[in-house]
């Protein structure tokens, strides 16, 4: 399955969503503020509205981003007022809401259409304690509401996708029905499969 890309800075980014969306199919859509905008400002509002209507699924980065790329753009919070404008879209925020991960248990608590997901948390490797503790306090809280991501290729040569699934399956944390939502079941009732 294919999620799409566009910057929202893009004069014709309501056009290159429609046609990515006819010639691609795609289940849903990654957007990188980190490019340059900051996602709630009203002048995107007619391109999350056309989001909305397509019915996508949005993965949105979150926290740290290298130059020229900025993270100031990068806040979790800063996706309440659209979350709440567009309770029909499911919103994912990338990494746990990395280093801005404060601002993520006040969004979904906010927002029931705000999800996360725990790519990224393999750059913590080998300290897994860091990565028990961030696994089992989102899944304690949102144990619907959290998906697998790997965030592939950066950490492929630090701990492999599947070595990642592994630990998460060999983890001190929640049970088996919330790894199995976690690593697949959670994802699969967003996209419909």
């Amino acid at each position: 399955l294919l999620f799409a890309g566009v910057d929202f800075n893009r004069k014709n980014a309501i056009e290159l969503l429609d046609r990515y969306y006819d010639q691609y199919e795609p289940a849903g859509l990654k957007v990188y503020p980190a490019s340059g905008f900051y996602p709630h400002e009203g002048r995107y509002d007619a391109i999350w509205d056309k989001i909305d209507d397509l019915g996508l699924p949005v993965t949105l980065h979150a926290g740290m981003a290298l130059a020229p790329l900025d993270e100031k753009y990068c806040h979790p919070s800063y996706m309440r007022s659209v979350a709440e404008k567009h309770p029909d879209t499911t919103f994912i925020i990338a990494h746990l809401g990395g280093k801005f991960h404060d601002e993520l248990f006040p969004l979904m608590e906010a927002c029931d259409n705000v999800y996360t997901d725990c790519s990224a948390l393999q750059g913590w490797f080998p300290d897994m304690d860091m990565i028990r503790k961030r696994l089992d306090d989102v899944t304690s809280r949102f144990p619907d509401r959290v998906v697998f991501g790997s965030d592939f290729p950066l950490y492929e040569n630090h701990t492999t996708c599947s070595k990642f699934i592994s630990l998460i399956r060999e983890m001190d944390f929640g049970n088996d029905r919330i790894k199995d939502a976690l690593l697949g079941g959670n994802m699969a009732r967003i996209l419909n499969i």
